[in-house]
């Protein structure tokens, strides 16, 4: 019947690839529209060149060992960073209200500047010290 006939995919069809030829299958399943898909030809060059440039981006950084306080450090930044954003604005808006209700103007002042300048993206210290120690 068909056994022995190959013929290519039309382009664009599914399953077309470049190089690729459907056989009819010969033997005992002939006739049946059994169908076999050669594989494309392999570039071996490109492959080689693929592989050494997805390495090149795996490759890991020098692992840097860092003194434990230094590394609590930048982890509970991390964690602040992600799941609490809202704590520094929480912050600025106590060191305000504490310096306002204080009634030290110096205070109010140093707290106006310092919510400023985190704004604008600069790191101050809090001043957090409570009168009468709150």
């Amino acid at each position: 019947r068909g056994g022995g006939r190959i013929r290519a995919r039309p382009e664009g069809a599914p399953g077309a690839q470049q190089g690729a030829v459907e056989k009819m299958a010969s033997g005992a399943g002939a006739g049946l529209g059994e169908e076999f898909l050669a594989p494309a030809p392999v570039d071996m060059e490109r492959r080689r060149a693929e592989e050494e440039e997805r390495q090149r981006r795996v490759r890991k950084r020098r692992a840097e060992v860092l003194e434990e306080d230094t590394w609590v450090a930048q982890l509970e930044a991390i964690i602040e960073r992600d799941y609490f954003p809202e704590i520094p604005k929480l912050q600025s808006k106590l060191e305000w209200l504490r310096a306002v209700n204080s009634g030290d103007e110096g205070r109010i002042m140093r707290a106006q500047r310092n919510n400023a300048l985190r704004r604008a993206g600069v790191r101050t210290p809090l001043d957090l010290e409570t009168p009468g120690g709150e």
